[in-house]
């Protein structure tokens, strides 16, 4: 079928001028040959799809392999976005769902089989598969304007006899032809013939002609030419030296015949967005971005790998013993062959095969005994290569996530720090997807020296613009701890981040769900991820805050997976509005889990993130209230997850075993409860003045507390601190001065009975301490002490990097403690814009 040119240009007058010129070239009187001949040009031309009109499959993917479709994908590798002018001029032009049945792009086809005539193979480019489908329907846009071409009716066999004969024959050049009925028009590469005369009578002689064509009637990712055929017959008047001077056709090719042939010369792309020659780049590419010209084993980092099977392949999987590692192969939409997967250990002793027939995966856990790792995948015929994707996920010694990457036009920053004696080797930042799965390796592997620190900015990684839409998490993995800080916001207003590493366990709390539609000031979302290799069943219940169970889902997740939440969507659909949810893993898999919640009212315009709080027994702790001045509330919630009532008392420890300050709050079953303690906070000359606040349950409970600003603005929001919080040192990932635009809140408490000396120590973040000499201060039994970091250390603080609080006396004494960034210039008294922080 063929798509009518509208309008005209002074490119297409040209156009014709050439057209006239050449055609005045071809042969119109030759000498006939007896009696049987054939030809084929030197050069076959392949089979592609038509992209019909009322499917607009080039940017719908309707009629190929849905989303992304040949445009999207082409937009994606050459600019990393999915849409834009060039999807609107394809869909305006070409797209028309009421368009006739035949009406599509087969002229353009025809041309770019003919003119593009070269073996075309799957490849993947950047990690995105560019199938043969997505490479031959870019090739067909990028002929639907001729700029050269001889033509001439088919009408007349002289003129067919004499193309075959001039153009196949002599030439060794495919053309193409009309070979519709009907009123449709279906043009097609023709380049080979197969011809018989008869000698009827004296000036007559009768013609079999076969042509053959490139079918356009094949699934767009066909390889190679579909070879199809037609037979014409005709009778050819020649006069006395042989030469064809008139004909006529004859049997049934009287009203079947080619309506026009057609050779095109020079072409090129109506539209002004596509470059063909990337186009051409593209489709002359093979196999993928991992493949090696020797075929040597290469060695992969976590992540997620798009690939074709277009030759044996192998990969090195590194890791030390005790590392875990989990390998995903599957195989994608239209991989027909089977193919083999084998790993083997450092000793080529094979510790699993898998067969994958159509469509099928492979999931692997290895237990690092043996590293490095070989996986090697074949199949018996590489003439259909596979495409297949190939993940991989690895737990070494240190692991900690940024589990929320915000879109919509926030800055996010990340502090890498090294506090520890000895350098953190193998140091890598692996990208995620909403599924829980790595996506790439942006940041090493690198080793960071004793006090080493780097920071950056998200959009300074080495992305692929194509994932950035799909990046939902950044994982730290390294070898030795760590600390990693991210902090993100939009300019000069709220903050948040994620600092340490998620509880982990069997049984978590989302403390804060919000159904945005029936808030509307909120919008919460949040992930629940299985941290083990294994399948992790879930009982997922969510309670409203008066503790009525609104729902209750099961799900199941594989290893390594993930669970988003977004409250009014499947499965949270019947999400209750300032509720919670509880989350168990019935077979006892280890869970982790986080919430990002915005919200704006008035002058209050905060973004709070937590993750999934543990349900504990034992003392919980609030490390500070600030004195009830007007700047600050705190603000304490707590969580009752059982089926009974449970009673909570708040106690201030320096007040001993006096309880005339205590707050006690019967929970009822499933009760989630907020409550002011600003009264706690007292000024200096009280004698609970820098008391932490001891919270103790009768049963298991979870909760945190929240610095606020009266006035609006930001807020801040932490887990309660309990025992397992407690270490001999500390450490403050990232100082936050940037020539005092910034002030670094630091928190310091004591939970023992007993006193505890700190040293509070500066590092520069180059592997030295600072210039000046740690400081020390003393605290009491239950007592705590807060400061900036730029009021304790003056000027100086302008060159530390972060800081590191240690126990000194006695040593090892555990501590406690926690952070606050704040921006110094958009507050006011009782509101601050843009607040964030973790404990340490």
């Amino acid at each position: 079928m063929i798509d009518r040119y509208v309008g005209s240009s002074p490119v297409k007058a040209l156009a014709k001028i050439i057209r006239c010129s050449l055609f005045a070239t071809v042969l119109l009187h030759f000498v006939l040959s007896l009696p049987g001949y054939a030809a084929q040009a030197h050069i076959t031309p392949w089979s592609g799809w038509w992209w019909p009109s009322m499917h607009g499959g080039l940017a719908t993917g309707a009629d190929y392999r849905g989303r992304p479709a040949p445009l999207e994908k082409y937009l994606m590798l050459t600019e990393g976005i999915s849409s834009g002018p060039l999807i609107t001029w394809y869909l305006q032009r070409y797209y028309n769902p009421n368009a006739l049945r035949w009406h599509g792009l087969c002229p353009y086809f025809a041309r770019a089989a003919i003119l593009d005539a070269y073996e075309i193979l799957p490849s993947s480019e950047d990690n995105l598969v560019v199938r043969v489908g997505d490479k031959k329907g870019l090739l067909t846009l990028c002929h639907d304007f001729v700029i050269a071409e001889v033509t001439a009716s088919g009408s007349d066999p002289a003129n067919l006899h004499s193309w075959l004969e001039e153009y196949i024959g002599s030439q060794g050049k495919s053309f193409m032809a009309d070979l519709g009925s009907g009123g449709e028009v279906w043009y097609f590469p023709v380049y080979a013939y197969d011809i018989q005369v008869v000698r009827t009578g004296p000036n007559t002689r009768s013609v079999t002609a076969y042509i053959y064509y490139a079918d356009d009637n094949v699934h767009p990712d066909y390889m190679g030419t579909k070879q199809k055929s037609s037979v014409y017959t005709y009778d050819l008047i020649v006069d006395a030296a042989g030469k064809v001077i008139d004909g006529y056709y004859t049997g049934f090719s009287i009203g079947n015949y080619p309506i026009m042939l057609s050779l095109p010369i020079t072409t090129a792309p109506q539209c002004p967005y596509l470059d063909c020659t990337e186009v051409r780049r593209m489709a002359k590419a093979a196999d993928d971005f991992l493949e090696t010209p020797a075929d040597s084993i290469v060695s992969i980092l976590p992540g997620t790998y798009n690939l074709v099977l277009l030759n044996q392949d192998k990969y090195r999987i590194d890791g030390l013993p005790g590392d875990e590692a989990l390998v995903v192969v599957k195989k994608e939409d239209g991989s027909k062959q089977n193919m083999t997967v084998k790993i083997a250990d450092n000793t080529d002793n094979e510790i699993t095969s898998h067969e994958l027939s159509s469509e099928s995966s492979m999931i692997y856990r290895i237990s690092m005994q043996s590293p490095p790792y070989i996986i090697s995948l074949t199949q018996a015929d590489y003439s259909d290569p596979n495409i297949y994707s190939l993940t991989l996920d690895l737990r070494g010694a240190w692991r900690q996530p940024a589990p929320h990457i915000p879109k919509g036009g926030q800055w996010s920053g990340f502090a890498l720090t090294n506090a520890g004696l000895e350098a953190a080797e193998d140091v890598m930042l692996v990208t995620g997807k909403s599924d829980g799965r790595p996506l790439h390796t942006v940041f090493g592997p690198v080793d960071l020296a004793p006090g080493e620190k780097q920071k950056f900015f998200f959009d300074e990684l080495p992305l692929r613009r194509h994932e950035i839409g799909t990046t939902t998490s950044i994982m730290l993995v390294s070898r030795h701890p760590v600390e990693m800080l991210n902090l993100f916001a939009f300019d000069e207003q709220a903050m948040a981040g994620f600092g340490g590493s998620p509880p982990k366990g069997d049984r978590l709390i989302i403390p804060n769900i919000y159904y945005d539609a029936m808030s509307g000031e909120r919008f919460m979302r949040g992930m629940i991820k299985n941290e083990s290799f294994f399948i992790a069943n879930l009982r997922l219940r969510l309670y409203s805050a008066a503790g009525q169970m609104r729902n209750e889902i099961t799900e199941q997740l594989s290893g390594g997976a993930a669970l988003p939440v977004l409250p009014g969507t499947s499965p949270f659909s019947q999400a209750p509005d300032n509720g919670w949810m509880e989350i168990v893993s019935t077979n006892g898999r280890s869970l982790s889990g986080y919430q990002y919640v915005e919200y704006r009212s008035g002058t209050r315009g905060t973004i709070d993130t937590l993750f999934a709080l543990p349900a504990t027994s034992g003392r919980k702790i609030v490390p500070h209230v600030p004195p009830a001045l007007g700047r600050w509330e705190t603000w304490l919630t707590v969580i009752n997850p059982n089926n009974r009532k449970n009673r909570v008392t708040v106690h201030p420890a320096l007040a001993g075993t006096d309880t005339q300050w205590d707050h006690e709050i019967e929970l009822a079953p499933y009760e989630k409860r907020k409550i002011d303690v600003s009264g706690f906070g007292k000024t200096e000359g009280d004698p609970l003045y820098r008391s932490i606040l001891l919270v103790t349950s009768e049963h298991p409970m979870a909760g945190h507390y929240m610095y606020s600003p009266p006035g609006g603005g930001d807020e801040a929001m932490y887990p309660l601190l309990d025992d397992a919080a407690f270490k001999n040192e500390l450490v403050l990932a990232h100082h936050a001065d940037e020539g005092g635009r910034w002030w670094t809140g630091v928190g310091l408490l004591n939970p023992n009975t007993y006193p505890v000396e700190i040293s509070l120590n500066p590092h520069d973040g180059t592997g030295s301490m600072a210039e000046y000499a740690a400081q020390t201060l003393t605290l009491n039994p239950g007592a705590y002490e807060v400061f900036t970091v730029r009021n304790r250390f003056g000027e100086a603080a302008a060159d530390i990097a972060f800081m590191t609080f240690t126990a000194k006396e006695p040593l090892g004494a555990p501590i406690g403690g926690f952070y606050l960034y704040g921006n110094t210039g958009n507050r006011t008294v009782g509101n601050m814009k843009s607040l964030a922080g973790a404990n340490m």
